[in-house]
């Protein structure tokens, strides 16, 4: 073994280090190929590079994941141009390595401070590596960079390798492409790969020459795909390519070329309103509906249903209608293979729902069944853009509008009726040459001519003419503003005729001998008056008998007849007072009868008819009540309440509370001694809405007289009666009435209390709720009524209590007085704060109290607690001053003017602070200052209350201090 070790020590490399594993071997360097290049330091020698390190961590930062701001973007670019002169150069070495994420950044670098060179090596990262998402960003880059080579590198890029290079690639060119391109874009449109052939035979439809034109429709014979691109790119063109597209379409079909080409002409047609397909075509397309091809016998339907739809042919023989929808419902349906479908199949939509008169959208199934059921018709017709109608074929013609609300038909005298159904259909009948005339304004608002104006979906509306079996009818798309034009001369029509609707079947079993004899009677007499007596006559005869949609239109003729005061009279008005008393139910068609009864004036029957209205309007009865009360006027109301019904009575009174009729005080005050009970509540309640003082005593003598014997109820009205009319007897009747073992009756008497605005009731409210306290009922009740009252009345009965043994009824008269404004409950508040887990709304009164905002502060209490020790002596108009001072509030108070019961001298300047004052919490100070000064109290404001209802208050305050000037001639 000697030799063996020998050999290794003369093959071990000289003067180096032996190198040995852990048990002392001798470990052999590698054998090294002849060609074989020493290993590198680093894999990556690019990062091995200080600087190229550097410049890799800043073009990260760029990288398309971080969803950078534009100016966080620019910001990063800037600072690579200063610290690297060469950044393009570094960028396009990482980008040999880079992954999606970072070339977008790599990209960014190279747009910035790139040129023609580096979009050079751009092109070649495209040609030899996969770029992925950031294929997009490179073709972009390369081409914002190119300059003069920009055409040149992206027709290099179009036959790249990789597909997504070649897509956006042509993107890209779109929008650099000069004429001269037009060459090599035919030779790529010619020969290489189907997918380049495409997308240059794309790019050719932006290049306007007559050369490509050519090209263009020598393609329409070629390859299926590049035939589908070019009919698109010949379509885009319009009408200056019609003309070698008609002499394809007027020689037999030779291919799909043929197919192609009537496609195009009628897309055209579609989007510019020009005639293309002409009559020397139609054979050769009428050929293509027996042909096996789908797509041929869909592409001539399309052409075909447009020349049908336009022309005067009454027959479907002419244009094969039948086989056209047939082949149409096939392809917008999809009931088998269409090839090239979503080219066609949008343009075969809008021709069918044209042609059909019919709008299903996409649902398919909807199209299936409305054609199995049409198809049936050997003789079926399509829709024609225009009839011509004239006196003799009006009579065999039917003008039909429908709508949401129903429809309306109007034909000619030789045109049978349609037989009865439950679906309401307006049926008139219509002279000759008043058809014509009738069409010829439909005309003129639109009808039977081409609308550029369209809806996204079907309006519902639809207008339609049959004359002999051909049919003409709008597009279930056209715009709103013409179809409703058009539902407009059709109504007009329909209402002139609705004569026709009230023919007695009994008397006049013969249509149309009544619309002759009602005619020549028409005819005969001219008077507009005359005209609406006999029509009047005829639905009120007919009005019994009449239900639904028929009750309303009638309701709505009679309604509309000129001069209906003139025509209704004492006889007609029984008779609708008789309709309305057989009528079960009392809905809006009754109140419309009814009010055709009170159209008879002086004669009207009014005093039964709301003894109907009672009976039959159930629940409804007070609302009706009241709107036939406005109609009568208040000497009927008056008279409802000497006479009449006690529901009537009742109701009476409640329109006398809302007119507020004093005439009715005396009435009021005789009902008091009615033996009826309602009647009596009733008179009650409303003296007491009307503030009667001449009912004062009345009222109380039936306290006195009546005892205990009084009804509980009425005693209840009475005291609150009382109340809202006043006086100094009222106010012990309350307090002695409190005492009412009878929970309502204490109830009512709190109530009564609030409604008499009286001090000393507003304390024995206080001293309710300091008894009772928040947690009882009564209590609570009082504290409400307590806060109805407002500051005025209410602070000065809460006062008291905040010095109460019960803690919750000093916090709730704190927190009350706190909403007034009232400076008596800011100790209480402040120590709250130390208490409460929610200090905020509490930091808000105190705001508005003293005009000190403390949200922000953190030594909230101790800061208050401070201020108050010394602002607790001065007046609030001063806070208000101090405060205003602090927020730079210019102003002009005087704070000796400001004191309680000081006038109304500063009212000018305190409410203009009222509805401007900012921040908001300074304008409750200003309305508790003018509160405090004035002795009035029109309404608490808060932090919270809108615009509308400051400016209502301070005119209040205003006009008070403008009253005060004129009495003491200031």
């Amino acid at each position: 073994m000697l030799w063996v070790a020998t050999t290794i020590l003369a093959l071990a490399p000289q003067g180096g280090t032996v190198v040995r594993d852990r048990e002392g071997r001798i470990i052999l360097p590698p054998v090294q190929q002849q060609n074989q290049q020493p290993r590198k330091a680093t894999q990556d020698p690019v990062i091995r590079d200080g600087i190229q390190r550097r410049f890799h961590a800043r073009a990260f930062e760029l990288r398309r994941s971080r969803f950078l701001s534009v100016t966080t973007e620019d910001d990063l670019l800037r600072k690579i141009g200063v610290e690297f002169e060469d950044a393009p150069e570094r960028a396009l070495k990482l980008a040999r390595l880079a992954d999606d994420d970072l070339m977008h950044g790599l990209m960014r670098i190279v747009a910035t401070y790139g040129g023609p060179v580096h979009a050079e090596e751009i092109r070649f990262l495209l040609q030899t590596r996969a770029l992925g998402k950031a294929t997009r960003v490179a073709v972009r880059t390369m081409a914002d960079i190119g300059r003069d080579k920009t055409r040149d590198l992206l027709f290099d890029c179009l036959t790249a390798r990789r597909d997504p290079v070649r897509r956006f690639a042509a993107a890209e060119l779109a929008s650099h492409l000069v004429p001269d391109d037009a060459s090599k874009l035919i030779a790529l449109a010619t020969q290489g790969r189907s997918e380049v052939r495409v997308r240059a035979t794309r790019l050719l439809g932006r290049i306007e020459t007559p050369e490509v034109e050519q090209f263009l429709v020598e393609s329409l014979h070629g390859k299926a795909r590049v035939a589908e691109t070019a009919t698109r790119a010949l379509i885009a063109r319009g009408v200056k390519v019609a003309a070698p597209l008609q002499e394809i379409v007027r020689q037999p079909a030779k291919g799909r070329g043929f197919g192609f080409a009537a496609y195009a002409l009628s897309a055209i047609e579609d989007t510019t309103g020009r005639e293309l397909l002409t009559d020397d075509m139609r054979d050769h397309l009428l050929a293509e509906l027996d042909m096996p091809d789908a797509f041929m016998r869909t592409t001539a339907s399309i052409a075909l249903a447009g020349m049908a739809w336009r022309s005067s042919a009454t027959s479907g023989d002419d244009f094969a209608d039948r086989d056209v929808v047939d082949n149409l419902v096939t392809v917008v349906a999809s009931s088998e293979a269409v090839p090239h479908l979503a080219l066609v199949q949008d343009l075969a939509r809008r021709r069918l729902t044209r042609f059909a008169g019919k709008e299903f959208g996409l649902q398919n199934r909807r199209w299936r069944e409305w054609w199995s059921n049409a198809k049936t018709q050997s003789d079926y017709v399509g829709a024609r853009r225009r009839l011509a109608v004239d006196t003799e074929s009006a009579k065999y013609a039917v003008l039909t509008w429908e709508d949401q609300s129903g429809r309306i038909r109007l034909r000619g005298e030789h045109i049978d009726p349609l037989p009865p159904s439950k679906e309401f259909v307006l049926e008139l009948l219509v002279d000759g040459d008043e058809f014509v005339a009738l069409i010829g304004d439909l005309e003129k608002k639109g009808f039977m001519r081409d609308s550029r104006a369209r809806e996204l979906e079907a309006t519902g509306k639809r207008l339609r003419l049959t004359v002999r079996g051909a049919r003409c009818q709008t597009d279930p798309l056209l715009g709103t503003r013409v179809i409703d034009r058009l539902g407009g001369v059709v109504r007009t029509a329909a209402s002139a005729r609705s004569w026709q609707l009230y023919r007695d079947p009994e008397k006049e079993p013969h249509v149309t001998a009544f619309w002759r004899s009602e005619r020549r009677w028409l005819a005969a007499h001219t008077d507009p008056i005359e005209r609406a007596e006999r029509l009047s006559d005829r639905i009120i005869e007919r009005l019994d008998s009449l239900v639904g949609d028929e009750l309303g239109l009638a309701v709505q003729h009679l309604g509309s007849l000129p001069e209906l005061r003139q025509v209704i009279d004492a006889e007609d008005a029984a008779s609708l007072l008789q309709v309305l008393e057989r009528r079960k139910i009392w809905d809006e068609h009754s109140d419309r009868i009814a009010d055709f009864v009170l159209a008879a004036g002086d004669s009207a029957p009014w005093q039964k008819l709301l003894t109907v209205a009672e009976s039959k309007a159930d629940d409804q009865a007070p609302a009706v009540l009241a709107r036939l009360f406005g109609l009568l006027g208040p000497e009927r109301i008056l008279e409802s309440i000497r006479t009449g019904s006690k529901e009537v009575r009742i109701a009476a009174m409640d329109e006398v509370v809302k007119i507020k009729d004093v005439r009715a005080v005396e009435l009021l005050v005789g009902l008091l001694a009615d033996k009826d009970t309602a009647l009596r509540t009733t008179a009650a309640f409303t003296l007491g809405k009307l503030r009667a003082v001449e009912a004062r005593q009345p009222l109380i003598d039936i306290l006195v007289e009546g005892g205990e014997q009084t009804s509980p109820h009425l005693r209840r009205i009475i005291w609150i009666a009382l109340a809202r009319i006043g006086g100094e007897e009222v106010f012990p009747i309350l307090s002695g009435a409190f005492y009412s073992p009878a929970l309502a009756d204490r109830r009512a008497v709190l109530q009564a209390m609030a409604e008499l605005r009286h001090p000393g009731a507003a304390v024995e409210l206080g001293k309710v709720f300091a008894l009772r306290g928040p947690d009882d009922d009564l209590g609570i009740m009082a504290l409400q009524l307590i806060r109805g009252l407002g500051d005025v009345l209410g602070s000065p009965a809460l006062r008291p209590h905040l010095e109460s043994d019960n803690a919750s009824v000093r916090l709730e008269a704190a927190r009350t007085l706190g909403e007034f404004g009232d400076p008596s409950a800011l100790p209480i508040l402040i120590e709250m704060l130390d208490t409460t887990e929610q200090p905020l709304p509490i930091v808000a009164v105190i705001a508005s109290m003293t005009g000190i905002d403390v949200t922000e502060r953190n030594d909230r209490v101790p800061f208050l607690r401070n201020w108050w020790r010394t602002h607790a002596s001065t007046s609030q108009g001063q806070w208000l001053i101090e405060a205003l001072a602090a927020n730079k509030v210019s102003n002009t108070l005087n704070a000796d003017l400001l004191g309680e019961g000081s006038g109304t001298a500063q009212v000018a300047e305190l409410s203009r602070l009222l509805v401007e004052a900012n921040p908001a919490y300074l304008r409750p100070l200003a309305a508790r200052v003018l509160r405090v000064t004035t002795g009035e109290d029109y309404g608490l404001v808060t932090i919270a209350t809108d615009d509308d209802s400051l400016r209502g208050i301070a005119e209040r305050y205003r006009f008070l201090g403008d009253s005060d000037k004129a009495a003491s001639g200031r």
